[in-house]
């Protein structure tokens, strides 16, 4: 499977969508990525993110971050909140809901920090979504480039597809095991934990009545596993290209767990 897309091709924007990103520009376990790497993908995830919605709204627990945000080129809107960074995610989605008259939004959009969105058409994805169902994109990662293997230590316990994007070799992280694929495009998800995004795509419903909760395993991860109950159906398309994200530090992991630095690898990053 291959597939080539050009960023400066134009979109259509899906109306009255809120998109939230947590930001957190220091080294933690709230963050793969390194302090280096960090601004740059969050730029990046940033101007991929307004080019599908209006309103785009960035939550830091720190000046400094809120500062660096606040001084990029068109003042991004930024809302600083009191919080440990691994409860980031969840913390600012309690502060949506608390204040969500305050917010004018038919839709949200999560994004972690450092993801690339992609997508043919957002509304589609978003006529999708109900009170009971949602849409998850897929997440692929860039695999290096190098005269040197990768993968010969690394375990998966379930296989990934390998697909062509962008000329580069990616993989497709948790490509999950479908149930109730009668339509053309989407189908439904069996294991909603091996389907992590690290995003998805609500109405606003389904977003308010949602229990954000705080746990010790996989806090940053709460913020997609809270949106899953037995009552609803997630889906994702059954054409990864149709909706799909590029997780940035996702490369910068497979590099650093194969022996590599990120910023010397041939080919960029």
């Amino acid at each position: 499977m291959h597939k080539t897309i050009y960023n400066y091709v134009e979109v259509d924007k899906l109306p009255n969508c809120l998109c939230a990103i947590p930001y957190y520009g220091g080294e933690s376990t709230a963050v793969h990525a390194s302090r280096a790497t960090n601004p740059i993908y969050y730029l990046k995830t940033y101007f991929s993110m307004i080019r599908y919605f209006d309103r785009v709204i960035t939550f830091v627990n720190n000046k400094r971050d809120r500062d660096f945000i606040a001084g990029m080129p068109g003042s991004p809107e930024v809302i600083q909140i009191e919080c440990d960074p691994i409860y980031l995610p969840v913390s600012l989605m309690g502060h949506i809901q608390k204040n969500h008259e305050k917010f004018d939004f038919e839709y949200m959009f999560y994004t972690e920090a450092d993801q690339i969105l992609y997508c043919s058409t957002i509304k589609d994805m978003a006529a999708k979504c109900s009170d009971t169902e949602y849409v998850v994109p897929h997440r692929i990662v860039k695999l290096p480039i190098s005269d040197r293997p990768f993968f010969t230590t690394r375990k998966v316990a379930y296989p990934s597809p390998i697909i062509i994007f962008n000329n580069q070799p990616y993989e497709i992280r948790l490509y999950v095991d479908r149930i109730n694929t009668e339509n053309n495009r989407f189908y439904q998800v069996k294991n909603h934990r091996r389907a992590f995004g690290g995003s998805w795509l609500s109405n606003r419903n389904l977003f308010l009545k949602t229990a954000f909760k705080f746990v010790d395993y996989q806090p940053i991860e709460e913020a997609c596993f809270s949106m899953f109950t037995n009552e609803r159906i997630m889906y994702r398309t059954h054409d990864p290209f149709d909706f799909f994200v590029d997780h940035l530090s996702g490369y910068e992991q497979v590099a650093r767990d194969s022996g590599y630095n990120i910023l010397s690898l041939p080919g960029g990053w």
